[in-house]
């Protein structure tokens, strides 16, 4: 499954900077759930390190350049809607 942003998450991607994130602090930037990056966007490979320690970081640069480009935004044209069961607008 293709990570998938409403409208406002889409938007507060532009708080995201340039440092290393855990998963909960991005989380919480974005307001999702952390189990969605945790056992879904890392799994799907979100960029991510571990530390010394094993400490998931997510870099904030990396993060925005994967996410634009594994869950693009899907401009309708009047009369459309988006078909969940193919994935492309009718």
């Amino acid at each position: 499954m293709r990570p998938h942003l409403t409208n406002s998450q889409r938007q507060r991607l532009n708080r995201i900077l340039p440092t290393l994130y855990r998963p909960l602090e991005l989380a919480k930037l974005i307001g999702l759930n952390v189990s969605t990056i945790r056992k879904n966007w890392l799994s799907q490979g979100c960029p991510h390190v571990k530390d010394s320690k094993g400490h998931v970081l997510i870099d904030g640069d990396q993060f925005l350049v994967w996410i634009v480009q594994f869950a693009p935004h899907i401009n309708l044209g009047g009369g459309e809607a988006f078909c969940f069961a193919c994935g492309t607008p009718q």
